[in-house]
């Protein structure tokens, strides 16, 4: 269902999870180490801090803002708070989407994105939206696709009234971050972010939404538990708030080994889908072994598969340092040679 299992295998190079390749930043570190001073201590359990800040970033109330043990946590307590009879997915996505709606006992409708679209949000999904879906949740960038929906379709999603739930969590690692819908939010939208990603942190476990309006924020927050966001994890989001040349730079990296790896994968034959995020999407001719034969060689990789809307030969890969990028290519080669 997800990519990070490094505790089964012996594995050198992760590319199954998609965070940011230059790492956890040395100004977080810092922070986290300084905030064991504090962990005798219960955190503020209104996170009055760290949602102040988010609020000044983005120019918005502080009462919009809430916080929450990952980005995952948050979409469990959107559903929860308004618990939503049938929910709308556009797939292939993320599977934790499905996974909270089943959750609070809600029917699951899949839009299927094609192939020969690049797997882009179109149009035609608008069509999909009728009067019994009470929710949609949508990826911007997808996951694992890469694609950025077009603002404009996002905010004919959101003109229909109906509860939208839209994970960003990976836009900050790409060029089109100020294209951010927290800017356009509307009072029946919720915006969802993440740290993890962008700073490195997935051990630490810290997520952001900002809802339309306070009633919403105050709704979802009541389906979150107390003290959900630990200290040390709240002193790593205010630090990371103060990231900005960090993401910039990573951005840089990201785009130029993006770029490289997609044209090599390209050139072995395989199908690369175009992504403007931090990872890319491959089919590999319907090769179910790939993966197997990288772990052999110390690579993890995600077999997409079990992704609704996919099939046997699907795969995803971070985008790494240029070194690490190297050596996937290196092995990438070395298996399609040998067929």
């Amino acid at each position: 269902m997800h990519g990070g299992d490094i505790y089964r295998n012996e594995i050198k190079y992760d590319f199954s999870v998609n965070i940011n390749p230059l790492g956890c930043p040395q100004k977080l570190k810092e922070a986290m180490v300084r905030a064991v001073e504090k962990v005798e201590r219960y955190p503020d359990i209104r996170y009055e801090k760290l949602k102040n800040a988010i609020a000044v970033k983005y120019g918005v109330d502080k009462e919009n803002v809430l916080v929450g043990n990952g980005a995952s946590e948050i979409f469990m307590a959107a559903l929860g708070a308004f618990c939503p009879k049938k929910v709308l997915l556009a797939v292939p996505s993320f599977s934790g989407y499905e996974y909270a709606a089943l959750a609070v006992g809600a029917e699951v409708k899949r839009h299927f994105l094609r192939r020969e679209d690049d797997f882009r949000l179109k149009d035609d999904f608008i069509e999909s939206i009728t009067d019994d879906v009470d929710c949609i949740m949508l990826a911007s960038p997808n996951n694992p696709t890469g694609d950025i929906a077009d603002i404009d379709i996002i905010k004919r999603i959101a003109e229909t009234g109906k509860l939208l739930i839209l994970d960003e969590c990976f836009l900050s690692l790409t060029d089109r971050n100020k294209d951010s819908f927290i800017y356009k939010i509307a009072e029946n939208v919720c915006v969802v972010r993440s740290f993890t990603k962008s700073f490195a942190i997935p051990g630490v476990r810290l997520g952001y939404a900002v809802a339309g309006d306070a009633m919403m924020a105050q709704k979802i927050s009541g389906c979150l538990s107390e003290w959900n966001v630990s200290i040390i994890a709240e002193e790593a989001g205010l630090a990371a708030l103060e990231e900005e040349n960090f993401l910039e730079e990573s951005r840089e990296v990201i785009a130029a080994e993006r770029k490289y790896l997609s044209e090599e994968i390209a050139g072995m034959s395989f199908d690369v889908i175009p992504s403007s995020a931090d990872y890319i999407l491959f089919g590999a001719d319907g090769r179910k072994d790939l993966k197997t034969k990288l772990i052999e060689k110390k690579i993890l990789i995600r077999d997409c598969s079990d992704y609704y809307g996919l099939e046997n030969g699907w795969y995803r890969i971070a985008v790494r340092k240029h070194e690490d990028n190297v050596e996937l290519i290196k092995e990438l080669k070395v298996i399609a040679d040998g067929t």
